[in-house]
């Protein structure tokens, strides 16, 4: 995260002062104030400067407890992180690209940090390679067939355990789509509230991984499981969908 906000600073800001530079080397019409390589890299500066103010929010007023990460605030924040990123990276490694590609293919400009903007651009896109495979959930493969033009060929039913029919119902990947962005922060609760009790998530008080201090907190969460599953499916009055409730 420093370093996308760091080099998205030094890259970007270099080429917005580098405007009248590209004009006086190469009297390009292309390359003017107004084109989209400085345009780009505006855009590029204000998503780094997006990321750094909510890194700095994430940092003074997250909690990091599990009221935080359902708020929808927290839900708004980690949708910004994730656009400004996405957006800043672009830029970063575009920008570097041109400057990479202007340097290849001439030697006489005079353009202020073309030699350390190539260099960084190059590293930032070998670490962004490597964040996206090692640290990034990635979810194109669901997305692609959760797609309408992909629910034809994907098999979408699934049987009824009570008179073994199959019935018409949303794939695997429908459910991952709706639910995994939600699940990501807090895995505990599986992206549901109904499995939170008393604020703890069900795996964790089934896990019993507790401090001393918290006992009693996860003793009064686990008798309210032990009621709601006495209600819902022993109670003689329960519903026929106890999911419902």
């Amino acid at each position: 995260m420093i370093t996308l906000i760091a080099w998205t600073i030094v890259i970007c800001s270099n080429q917005i002062n580098n405007k009248n530079g590209w004009d006086k080397s190469l009297g390009n019409s292309t390359i003017t104030n107004s084109n989209w390589v400085h345009v780009g890299a505006e855009i590029g500066l204000g998503a780094g400067v997006l990321v750094a103010l909510v890194t700095l929010w994430a940092f003074a007023y997250d909690r990091g407890d599990w009221c935080t990460a359902g708020r929808s605030k927290g839900r708004f924040m980690r949708l910004t992180l994730e656009i400004a990123c996405n957006t800043a990276t672009i830029c970063v490694i575009g920008i570097a690209s041109i400057y990479f590609y202007a340097n290849a293919n001439s030697t006489k400009l005079d353009i202020h940090g073309m030699d350390y903007s190539v260099i960084l651009g190059g590293i930032f896109l070998v670490l962004a390679i490597l964040d996206s495979i090692f640290f990034r959930p990635s979810l194109t493969y669901i997305e692609l067939m959760a797609s309408p033009c992909f629910k034809p060929a994907v098999f979408n039913t699934r049987m009824n355990v009570c008179d073994g029919t199959t019935r018409p119902c949303s794939s695997v990947y429908d459910a991952h789509l709706k639910t995994i962005l939600g699940i990501i922060p807090f895995l505990g609760s599986l992206g549901d509230h109904k499995l939170e009790y008393l604020g703890i998530p069900m795996v964790q008080v089934m896990s019993g991984n507790y401090d001393s201090d918290q006992k009693k907190h996860y003793m009064d969460a686990a008798r309210e499981i032990i009621n709601r599953l006495e209600n819902m499916y022993f109670n003689e009055n329960a519903t026929n969908n106890p999911m419902s409730v």
